[in-house]
């Protein structure tokens, strides 16, 4: 028998199967495409060094990060974590085997008494008297260590406080980092050195905004700055369905719109008046991939010189939703030299595109694109109808839109595009976003020939490059 397989039996024998440890019956909560979910942010671990889990109060985050800290400290061959895995559709190699060290990091260490130290308890099924404990009590750091049979050393369990700062991190070799809530940069910079060599170690961020602080690091890291090796994802406190309907939504009544949002989906300083109130990055955001070469390729096209011009590329896929996939921007083009760049992406992807639609206003520009070869039109000229468009694609069930995570910069400019006191858009970065509102008009009106052309191809009445015959 291998020395796996007997401490599987060991665990067993000592403990009762993985089932009987309250780890193995989390679940993430999920709603399906239409809504943010728990089992997709949890489903960043896969793949990803640093996941950050962004929402509203009671949205799940935390609970999430503690579960998940839970099952790195085990390892990934006790029956219990296997099961966890197992029933929140996770590899079942994403957890290095045996034991580990995690660190839990709260605000404060009254925080970590309260909401970290009593959690973990409950999922590894012990009480506050357990003799593994260090300092359980104390205002200071404490350390719980449960043994796991099989091993010589145990799970250790290690609860820290920002106030601690860049010296209360160093030393230790960790397996998993998890940090509620935002802490100061150099000290998550020191701790994320504190990771072991096992590209396997995890570090989870949860947090929901802290209005009055003030501009969030963590938003210009790893949402504006698409960090290396990191992602992230948003979920929203109305989705949870451990928190009863409406509750939240009445304690937060009073409190101003920018307050309101971070609290209830984590909107980090959400302004009045935006404009696709609909988007939401957990929902709407999906990782970088490969799109089909049988998906129909669009392109539109934004002008501009000191401001910049704008590509943004587009693929319907067979169920009708419109999966935007990459960008472009460069200021001082003209249209030709941006006309060339287009057809030299083309030729470089292999890919042709069916249908394309430049700014409305700017007839010379699409007319010399249309001189170049390539299939543009003006793009719907309504823009307030331009608008609604939008955001009943992004309020879909499920959304009609999705955009790939590699569009970082039209992505920075979404959840800031408002309307001005006057109610028009504030024309500041906001070229992505007439890129958008002329991609979803233009496909919603070339859709209507939309003939059933994955079948049309397959028999060759169609021709991939215009399954519409346009």
């Amino acid at each position: 028998m291998n020395s796996h397989a007997e401490r599987l039996l060991d665990l067993e024998e000592a403990f009762g199967l993985g089932s009987d440890w309250p780890i193995s019956k989390w679940r993430a909560w999920d709603h399906g495409a239409s809504k943010t979910s728990q089992l997709r942010a949890l489903h960043g671990l896969v793949g990803h060094i640093t996941l950050l889990v962004w929402g509203g109060n009671k949205s799940g985050k935390t609970e999430l990060n503690l579960a998940a800290g839970v099952a790195y400290g085990l390892g990934g061959d006790h029956p219990a974590v296997q099961e966890w895995l197992r029933a929140n559709g996770l590899p079942s190699d994403l957890i290095p085997p045996g034991p580990g060290a995690v660190w839990f990091l709260a605000p404060t260490h009254d925080d970590s008494k309260r909401y970290h130290r009593a959690r973990v308890e409950h999922l590894v099924g012990v009480d506050e008297g357990f003799e593994g404990w260090r300092s359980r009590e104390a205002r200071q750091e404490a350390t719980l260590r449960i043994p796991v049979p099989g091993y010589k050393k145990p799970a250790t369990y290690v609860f820290k406080a920002h106030s601690q700062g860049v010296n209360g991190c160093k030393g230790d070799s960790i397996r998993y980092l998890c940090i509620d809530e935002e802490c100061p940069q150099p000290m998550f910079n020191e701790a994320l050195k504190r990771l072991g060599e096992d590209e396997k170690a995890r570090a989870v961020f949860s947090m929901t905004p802290d209005v009055y602080r003030g501009v969030s690091w963590v938003k210009a890291r790893f949402i504006e700055g698409r960090e290396p090796g990191a992602t992230e994802i948003n979920i929203h406190t109305a989705h949870n369905p451990n928190i009863p309907s409406g509750l939240m939504e009445q304690r937060v009544a009073g409190m101003t719109d920018v307050e309101r949002a971070a609290a209830l989906t984590g909107e980090f300083g959400t302004v009045h008046g935006l404009i696709f109130p609909d988007f939401t990055r957990g929902i709407h955001v999906i990782e970088d991939r490969p799109v089909p070469p049988s998906w129909p390729r669009y392109a539109t096209f934004d002008y501009g010189w000191n401001n910049p011009n704008v590509i943004l590329r587009g693929a319907l896929d067979p169920d009708g939703i419109l999966e935007v996939y990459a960008e472009f921007y460069q200021n001082r083009l003209t249209a030709r030299q941006l006309g060339e760049i287009f057809l030299a992406i083309c030729a470089e992807a292999d890919e042709h595109a069916v249908k394309c639609w430049g700014d409305p206003t700017a007839l010379t520009s699409n007319e010399e694109l249309r001189a170049m070869g390539i299939p543009i039109s003006a793009a719907f000229r309504d823009v307030e109808e331009g608008y609604k468009a939008v955001n009943a694609a992004l309020a879909g069930d499920p959304p009609l839109v999705r955009v790939q995570r590699g569009c970082s910069r039209f992505l920075a400019e979404v959840p800031n595009y408002r309307r001005g006191p006057n109610g028009k858009a504030i024309k500041v970065n906001d070229h992505g976003c007439d890129a958008f509102r002329y991609m979803i008009t233009g496909v919603n009106d070339h859709a209507r020939l939309l003939v059933d052309w994955t079948g049309a191809l397959q028999s060759g009445d169609l021709s991939r490059n215009n399954p519409w015959n346009v």
